[in-house]
């Protein structure tokens, strides 16, 4: 169970060219240009690392690190620790329209990353674990040192919106081979549904703050669509749903978990 204090609202931030990305890379890219930095207001930061050993064409080990910085811009949906998993090509975390693995439903359904971030298995380069949740109008920065540099280093990332039955965000399979040193990428995530559990939106089913204790967590049994798909959004008490104990304020679209990733060296 979370017990996080919800922060109130936090302007998206205005930023030019917008791109959509393919449903199943949970993406739409924002902007990708050169810059010393990358930094949000409200931040807490943490780190971790990873290594592993290869030459590059100079026979040299090339190694690199890398700012991940996800900002919760929701109004009332806590993000459970962030997961991230640097690997090569042939890993996906999840494919639209196809049932989620047991991992990303325990990530989805329960806020728990930690069976997730050890799933790319042979294509694993580097993992990374946020501190905590990520309360609205806050974001984190977590950074991954001393990567293997490769032609097909990509990227997978997710986190739970807390306060709902089985939602979550990120992306899978993202590039970041294209990235120099001081340049970043950002993006606006696409909120998706894992399709493991039921969005009855009753506390006994929500791990978040509204779910008051009563959360039963991750279950293995499966009573949704078995698909992972765009969440639709929840419905709330204040829309029709006499049983749910979520408030308009609960509501969110996709994009409003926003990820930033900066190469640092």
């Amino acid at each position: 169970m979370f017990s996080i204090k919800n922060i109130a609202g936090l302007a998206l931030l205005s930023l030019g060219l917008v791109a959509c990305g393919s449903d199943n890379n949970s993406q739409a890219v924002i902007s990708s240009s050169s810059s010393g930095s990358s930094s949000t207001s409200s931040s807490s930061s943490s780190s971790s690392s990873s290594s592993s050993s290869s030459s590059s064409s100079s026979g040299m080990v090339a190694t690199a690190e890398y700012k991940i910085n996800v900002l919760n811009a929701t109004n009332g949906q806590p993000l459970s620790p962030v997961g991230i998993i640097l690997h090569t090509d042939g890993y996906y975390g999840w494919q639209a329209g196809m049932p989620a693995s047991v991992a990303l439903e325990k990530l989805a359904e329960g806020g728990d990353a930690s069976e997730f971030i050890t799933q790319a298995m042979d294509n694993e380069v580097a993992t990374g674990l946020g501190t905590g949740p990520i309360p609205p109008g806050m974001s984190e920065d977590i950074t991954i040192s001393d990567v293997m540099w490769s032609e097909d280093l990509q990227i997978t990332l997710a986190t739970m919106l807390v306060n709902t039955n089985d939602a979550f965000s990120g992306v899978t399979g993202v590039g970041l081979s294209d990235l120099e040193v001081g340049e970043y990428k950002k993006y606006y995530l696409n909120i998706y549904d894992s399709g493991t559990e039921a969005n009855s939106e009753v506390a006994a089913t929500i791990p978040g703050p509204v779910g008051a204790g009563e959360n039963r967590g991750y279950l293995p049994e499966r009573d949704d669509s078995d698909s992972v798909l765009i969440h639709m959004g929840v419905i709330s008490q204040d829309d029709g749903l006499p049983s749910s104990v979520l408030t308009e304020q609960h509501r969110f679209l996709s994009g409003s978990v926003m990820l930033t990733i900066t190469r640092m060296n």
